[in-house]
């Protein structure tokens, strides 16, 4: 793991640091394209470790399950596992997925918004999960005003976007490759299309509603939303 620390200002430094078992006693998990968000709790903070493909086996496809979050915690250079649970599903797994972070105003909670992937770049997604931290419970959402989805019907997604959280309430999506059901396409039409006009290439989920909206308000007031089951 490289770690940046500019703690001192006069001795910034980057530093490649072997990681041995977490104190747990669990291997250091090894994910390809799976994804990483931070969450300030603790003394350092934490990042969790989401889905990818199983590194040891790497080049070939095995996915992570989603049911299995890595958790580092900084301060003490430690891995945990923890297995999360779903209501009663949880997403499948999946690479090349984008994620952001909404909180409660006390830090006292933590939604990690999860967005489309796909899987063995066969397979694409353009659904919706939450996870709930601390109870780690995944949920779905149900975003049945996603025009993508709705215009072009299942076997659409998006991979290889990223996503920006702007006041835990606007998870901004970049970029990406889009992918349409072919059954739904004229005959010889490429199944792959890189996004532009017709797939935008910036999309906008408001996390307090979990609708998608079609333009961005900076200076719009959104409570945290409380997903349930």
């Amino acid at each position: 793991m490289l770690r940046f620390d500019e703690s001192d200002s006069s001795r910034i430094s980057w530093t490649n640091q072997t990681l041995g078992p977490g104190s747990s006693g669990i291997s250091v998990p090894g994910s390809v394209a799976g994804g990483m968000v931070y969450l300030p709790v603790g003394k350092g903070g934490v990042l969790l470790l989401l889905g990818g493909s199983n590194a040891a086996l790497w080049p070939t496809w095995e996915m992570l399950s989603m049911a299995n979050i890595g958790v580092y915690d900084i301060d003490s250079s430690s891995w945990y596992l923890v297995t999360a649970t779903g209501t009663p599903d949880i997403p499948n797994g999946r690479t090349e997925f984008c994620l952001g972070v909404s909180r409660a105003p006390d830090d006292s909670s933590f939604q990690v918004t999860l967005y489309g992937g796909t899987l063995e770049n066969e397979t694409y997604y353009d659904d919706v999960w939450v996870l709930s931290v601390p109870s780690f419970l995944w949920i779905r959402v149900q975003d049945t005003d996603n025009q993508e989805l709705v215009n072009n019907g299942p076997g659409t997604g998006r991979k290889g976007h990223t996503c920006a959280m702007w006041e835990d309430s606007q998870m901004i999506v970049l970029g990406g490759i889009y992918a349409v059901n072919a059954a739904t396409k004229p005959q010889g039409q490429h199944y792959f299309s890189v996004c532009d006009t017709l797939y935008s290439p910036i999309r906008l989920l408001d996390t307090s509603t979990y609708s998608w909206e079609s333009e961005y308000t900076h200076l719009k007031v959104h409570p945290l939303k409380s997903i349930r089951p």
